[in-house]
């Protein structure tokens, strides 16, 4: 994955191997240096997708190890850790408040950014999820299966408000 900080001269990026690195866009150079490497430590394997937060101090990371992280950007360290089977999808709401997580296999969980609560979780064993997204106004869930269905969820009801069957393949990116 890649994320592009809103200060404009950072990008993040992750790799297969499972590390994920701040780049300065300027010198092309790593910015952050761990344990002797350039790369935020934690993910055992790939890391499927990352998000930064509006005000670009966060950033959240999900893999195949199944490790859900939320990142203070600036020091590189975990600030809430969620384990799943594996995730495949990561989003973040335009206002910085909440965060979702998705699985091909179990759905999606919503949560609160600053105290890693769970707001919700969506069970869906028999979809195979691959992406999701916030609507601008952050009153909405989007999610995107395998199957080219999507769905928008009202996060303030829980409610499913549409269902749509919008690809005759896999909703790879909303």
């Amino acid at each position: 994955g890649i994320a592009v900080l809103p200060d404009s001269q950072h990008v993040i990026t992750s790799q297969y191997d499972g590390s994920i690195t701040l780049w300065d866009m300027g010198t092309g150079r790593a910015v952050r240096q761990f344990v002797g490497q350039a790369h935020f430590s934690g993910h055992t394997k790939m890391v499927d997708d990352i998000r930064v937060t509006p005000d670009g101090k966060r950033l959240l990371s999900g893999g195949h190890d199944g490790l859900v992280r939320l990142w203070d950007i600036e020091t590189a360290t975990p600030i809430h850790s969620s384990h799943e089977k594996y995730c495949d999808c990561v989003a973040i709401s335009s206002d910085g408040r909440l965060a979702a997580h998705g699985t091909s296999d179990s759905g999606w969980r919503l949560w609160e950014i600053e105290s890693g609560q769970s707001r919700s979780r969506k069970e869906r064993p028999s979809t195979n999820l691959l992406s999701l997204a916030f609507s601008p106004d952050s009153k909405y869930i989007v999610s995107g299966d395998g199957y080219g269905t999507i769905q928008v969820w009202d996060i303030a009801t829980d409610a499913e408000l549409f269902r749509f069957d919008a690809h005759r393949d896999a909703v790879t990116s909303l």
